[in-house]
């Protein structure tokens, strides 16, 4: 990505080659899940950039407390995803 005028859109991420339907994950070319297993963070700079471009607002984050291991798994991938999902 060179300036903000280029942006390519991908269809589907870069990594897995799911389809892509988030405009700032199209714009990155990769999406949130694969983000959060590569520790993948835009800078703010950009990121600030693509939310104003794309009129993307920030969600507040929802905590879940949950007693049972197999089942603590399962909420802390949606929680992942629920929180990358919006970048």
């Amino acid at each position: 990505m060179s300036t903000d005028d280029e942006l390519e859109s991908h269809d589907t991420c870069r990594r897995c080659h799911r389809g892509l339907t988030n405009p700032i994950s199209r714009a990155l070319g990769i999406g949130p899940v694969c983000r959060a297993k590569i520790g993948f963070k835009p800078d703010e700079e950009l990121l600030e950039k693509l939310k104003k471009k794309f009129g993307v607002e920030k969600k507040s984050r929802v905590r879940i407390k949950v007693s049972k291991k197999k089942d603590k798994k399962k909420i802390k991938s949606l929680l992942v995803y629920l929180s990358v999902s919006e970048l």
